[in-house]
């Protein structure tokens, strides 16, 4: 296994790395009518909250923070939500083998350029760790390490060749990371989408020896 950043393993993940979590805030990503997971900025950081990356009390001061200002709370969820966009637009391209688009890469390098301006190396007893600046009232604060991960991911090939889209033909578009030896996963949930699959293909068989 490729080892973790220390900030993304002390994280409550479903596909241990964080960008990819953060892609997977939509539902149905790949198909014509997505679900929006993070409709408004108190959700953004309800998500945050959830994985791991604010701890109660400093999501309640973000949510105050953000009901005093609305429109450059606004403002942040519309950058999540353009980042997001781009992470999965350049993910689930790399998952079909095809280059992503320049313009994704572009907005990811400006998040990126924004979150490293918190960010800072701290001494451990095996080595460095990434830190992030504790500052209460930023509201794009969780966007630093999302941005962070993605440019993490995106720098280390031996993952990036691993990562997968669910194969649903209904348009899932859930990300993951395909850690099998041969490289053979295909879906969000062999329980999910995959059980679908699998059932899918035996009604087929039957009804071709009918």
């Amino acid at each position: 296994m490729i080892p973790v950043d220390a900030f993304e393993a002390s994280l409550t993940l479903s596909t241990d790395r964080l960008c990819l979590d953060f892609a997977n805030t939509v539902g149905w990503h790949a198909s014509p009518e997505p679900a929006e997971g993070l409709p408004t900025y108190a959700d953004l950081v309800g998500w945050a909250q959830r994985v791991g990356l604010l701890a109660e009390a400093d999501a309640k001061r973000l949510r105050r923070h953000a009901a005093r200002r609305p429109a450059l709370a606004q403002a942040v969820l519309d950058r999540a939500h353009s980042l997001r966009e781009a992470i999965y637009r350049i993910l689930s391209a790399t998952a079909q083998r095809q280059a992503g688009a320049a313009a994704d890469l572009d907005i990811v390098n400006a998040e990126l350029a924004v979150a490293m301006g918190h960010g800072k190396l701290a001494p451990t007893s095996g080595g460095f760790i990434l830190q992030w600046s504790s500052e209460p009232e930023a509201l794009d604060s969780t966007l630093w390490p999302a941005a962070y991960s993605a440019a993490s991911l995106l720098a280390t090939p031996e993952l990036l060749e691993r990562v997968g889209e669910c194969a649903d033909d209904r348009g899932c578009g859930w990300l993951f990371l395909d850690m099998t030896k041969n490289h053979s996963r295909r879906w969000c949930d062999m329980k999910d989408c995959g059980n679908r699959a699998k059932a899918r293909r035996h009604y087929e068989r039957q009804r071709a020896i009918i």
